[in-house]
């Protein structure tokens, strides 16, 4: 088996007739469909939203879309996580532009932190807002599942909260993650939120919530990349 590549697009169309099924035809082909990620798809406020997976890396998604649609499309952002690798990298391509952007580790957006403990008791610290890196990955491999803003994704879990130094290597400050991990012994769960919605969730699970699971609820909401946000200036 292959590393598996989460990849999500997001193109802005110039012709109104082109469909979410015509982009996925030059990633994704009827005889191999989507390797281990559920298939996703949305059009809204002028733009239209994939999700897929592939073998290794989504490196290639720019240019097969690009290659049969670009006459078609203003702009065209991909970013992927390879379960193989640390964070999610993102590029893209506009009109304007003869090749696709260098790919860069995205970031994300949160701006405070929820932590539940075992009597559910909630304590919510405000940030202000922050950028993270984060592996956001829609596989169906795991045993756990939980929704997201798009399609289920699941992780193995683990006695161990790995999911501590995971944060510490997305960026959370030193100070926050110290103080989490004081209290993680009586937490049932950790999130980092942005405007009240769940970015990024480590939770306790099992009948003696003895083991932990960690995920990203990433969307082009929370894209932190300065390009991206600088994209209609």
């Amino acid at each position: 088996m292959a590393n598996v590549a989460t990849i999500f697009v997001r193109a802005e169309p110039l012709d109104a007739a082109l469909t979410a099924d015509d982009l996925l035809s030059a990633v994704i082909s009827p005889e191999r469909g989507s390797y281990y990620v559920p298939v996703w798809h949305a059009a809204a406020d002028g733009f239209i939203d994939l999700q897929y997976g592939a073998r290794w890396s989504g490196v290639p998604a720019p240019e097969f879309i690009w290659e049969r649609y670009g006459d078609r499309l203003a702009s065209l952002w991909v970013r992927y996580y390879n379960d193989a690798g640390e964070f999610d990298e993102i590029a893209h391509r506009t009109a304007g532009m003869t090749k696709t952007s260098p790919w860069r580790v995205c970031e994300y957006h949160y701006d405070s932190l929820l932590l539940t403990s075992r009597t559910g008791a909630e304590q919510r610290r405000e940030l202000g807002p922050q950028q993270r890196r984060a592996a956001n990955e829609r596989d169906i491999l795991g045993r756990i599942e939980r929704d997201t803003p798009t399609t289920p994704t699941s992780l193995w879990s683990s006695e161990k909260a790995y999911w501590l130094e995971a944060w510490r290597a997305y960026g959370v400050p030193g100070e926050t993650m110290d103080e989490v991990a004081a209290l993680a012994p009586d937490l049932l769960r950790a999130e980092l939120l942005w405007e009240g919605r769940p970015v990024e969730v480590a939770e306790r699970v099992g009948p003696s919530a003895s083991h932990w699971i960690q995920w990203s609820l990433d969307d082009w909401d929370t894209c932190a990349d300065l390009d991206y946000l600088l994209r209609d200036e």
